[in-house]
């Protein structure tokens, strides 16, 4: 009962949902799980815009001024830094668009980079919440320096209001949570 195989003989692999007898040119089935992968990152790559304007725009102007410095140099400095954030917040966002969709495109280095670009991902967000009482000490007993001049110290407590923002705490630990879907979906 040997079976003989000729060159022609060969079926592409059936995928779940497609019919036995699809020809060569139906594009193949996105699996549900990809799919949702596919939505979730673009999802996080908003997520991370929306959380690089936010904390643009949610620092006071004072964080941006430096003493000693003519008060237009530093307006320039400060819009020059908001131009640069803003395009690499955008080029970044852009790259979680292409790995996502490589990603649905089936391309198996894209889900590995996006496996463990997420993972990295997964480490910070949870260093970062749980690092964030510590950190918030740290900054509560360098303000009592005397060593510190008072811009410092202003820009000391700006950063900390900016950390305990609710609106900070809930993009990470809403991304935090997709960045584990995305690791078990893929």
């Amino acid at each position: 009962m040997t079976e003989n195989y000729t060159s022609n003989s060969y079926q592409p692999p059936q995928y779940f949902g497609q019919s036995a007898d699809a020809s060569e040119t139906d594009k193949p089935v996105v699996p549900r799980t990809v799919r949702a992968a596919f939505i979730i990152i673009c999802v996080l790559g908003v997520i991370y815009l929306a959380n690089q304007v936010f904390s643009l725009f949610a620092l006071p102007q004072s964080a941006t001024s430096v003493e000693g410095i003519d008060p237009e140099m530093s307006g320039a400095m400060g819009t020059f830094t908001t131009v640069f954030t803003i395009i690499i917040a955008l080029l970044m966002t852009a790259t979680f668009f292409v790995v996502a969709f490589f990603v649905k495109a089936g391309h198996q280095w894209a889900r590995i980079l996006a496996i463990v670009l997420s993972s990295l991902s997964v480490l910070s967000h949870a260093v970062s919440l749980i690092a964030l009482p510590l950190l918030m000490s740290f900054i509560d007993s360098m303000s009592g320096w005397s060593e510190i001049d008072s811009a410092t110290r202003q820009q000391l407590e700006d950063s900390k209001a900016l950390m305990v923002h609710p609106v900070a705490i809930m993009m990470t630990v809403l991304s935090l949570v997709l960045y584990i879907f995305v690791i078990v979906l893929l």
